[in-house]
């Protein structure tokens, strides 16, 4: 079996694949559909350190399912930072780590670029060790959805899932002390 090609992630992320995620919010720092932070760690790489942007682009999954930007070098080296790193915070050069023995299991960069340019935001659903909801905890949602006319279904305007609204009762169990009357002898 031979070795799998090494994807060049500079004819992935080209100048028209940026113009097509950009956030129409990008300078009052509104995400959309994309991420203003995932969009500035995208141009940062590109514009400032062309030399490692083809690898510290790149994108695996470990174990977990957990996303990385980065490359593995030396063996079982990893240089990167984390996926939710990037999109929570935005990148910082103190944030990029070397893990000795971090087993990546997967490259997935033409996966992710190809499906981040499909569904924008919506591809933050589809990573992590936990079931993700498909919900509003992203700030700048306004627009998201298309309602239907009785409130009770709506599509995803980015990615085109289609939800109903469920009544879910919950029922919790809980232990606790109580006190004990007592009798008391006459």
């Amino acid at each position: 079996m031979g070795k799998k090609k090494e994807i060049n992630v500079l004819e992935i992320v080209t100048p028209e694949y940026l113009k097509a995620v950009r956030p129409a919010g990008l300078k009052e720092g509104r995400s959309d559909k994309y991420s203003v932070n995932l969009y500035r760690f995208f141009k940062r790489m590109l514009d400032k350190d062309r030399i490692l942007a083809p690898h510290r682009l790149r994108v695996w999954k470990d174990q977990g399912n957990h996303w990385w930007f980065g490359f593995p070098d030396r063996g079982n080296e990893f240089y990167g930072v984390r996926f939710i790193t990037v999109i929570s915070r935005g990148y910082r050069k103190d944030e990029v780590f070397c893990f000795l023995k971090t087993p990546m299991v997967e490259e997935i960069t033409a996966e992710f670029y190809e499906q981040y340019r499909k569904i924008g935001r919506c591809i933050y659903h589809m990573q992590g060790s936990h079931h993700i909801e498909h919900d509003d905890y992203m700030l700048h949602t306004d627009g998201r959805y298309t309602m239907s006319a009785d409130g009770k279904r709506r599509t995803c305007n980015w990615c085109g899932r289609k939800q109903k609204m469920m009544v879910v009762r919950e029922v919790t169990k809980k232990e606790c002390w109580e006190d004990i009357a007592e009798r008391r002898p006459a």
